[in-house]
């Protein structure tokens, strides 16, 4: 995958703040084409740091954070929160005036260089914003699946089997509704005293088998354990069998019964 930036935001607010503006203005601009995710008289598009650090893996969630509050300290863009759900924090972000005369300056700069030099081509940023143009079929990845299974992706506390995860989600197509009822399952199982409250990760079931095997129907939120996960053997010292042994011996197996 390509990522790129502009040299003079670059050198204003250093290269992790020029990467993290391309792709926000990119997927803004993408969600007006499409007339999506319009709040308060703007486009708005939405990402966890975490989500941001598996876009771009060669920033830290520090990085990431401290690159975005430069653009929001000095206006470039601004934050807002759209989220369907009320303990969803996932913050939203657009451009502001400022930041769209600046992106638009970049724009035309780059349609000069393009002129010049015939071979340029600029790369597409990366985001989770479905294509406008339905007939290019995306790779499964973080940048072409919906808005919708990232946030089931967020909410899920083991990260492991991703591809297989957009897969069972793609089949599933669940609706609005279904979404709320997954996503409240899921806190509902996180929260104290839920079937998932301080299990091991390794132990709760991938994120495709959760969704596959529809388990926000189970009643009551049965706690899942990773397939196949065996007891602890009981292990008896020689003392402990010597005793088992002898109590057999002096009033039988019965005496265990």
């Amino acid at each position: 995958m390509n990522h790129s930036f502009d040299v003079d935001v670059a050198v204003k607010y250093g290269v992790n703040a020029a990467v993290l503006l391309n792709n926000i203005y990119f997927w803004v601009q993408k969600n007006e084409a499409n007339r999506h995710n319009f709040h308060d008289g703007c486009y708005w598009t939405y990402n966890s740091r975490n989500a941001f650090t598996e876009i771009f893996p060669y920033l830290s969630e520090r990085q990431i954070k401290t690159a975005l509050d430069k653009l929001i300290e000095d206006g470039v863009i601004k934050t807002g929160c759209y989220n369907k759900e009320s303990w969803d924090r996932t913050l939203w972000y657009a451009i502001t005036e400022k930041g769209l005369c600046i992106m638009r300056k970049c724009q035309m700069q780059d349609a000069e260089m393009s002129n010049a030099h015939s071979d340029y081509v600029r790369p597409i940023p990366d985001s989770k914003t479905t294509d406008i143009n339905a007939d290019n079929k995306p790779d499964i990845s973080i940048s072409s699946i919906d808005d919708d299974f990232s946030k089931f992706w967020a909410a899920y506390p083991r990260k492991d089997g991703k591809q297989d995860a957009i897969k069972a989600w793609k089949s599933l197509k669940p609706n609005a509704d279904l979404q709320r009822v997954i996503l409240e399952d899921l806190r509902r199982r996180m929260e104290s005293g839920g079937a998932w409250y301080r299990t091991e990760k390794r132990f709760i079931k991938l994120p495709a088998s959760y969704l596959r095997g529809r388990r926000w129907e189970d009643e009551g939120g049965v706690t899942e354990v990773a397939e196949h996960q065996e007891p602890d053997p009981i292990v008896l010292t020689d003392e402990e069998r010597a005793e088992i042994e002898r109590i057999y011996a002096q009033n039988g197996r019965d005496a265990f019964m």
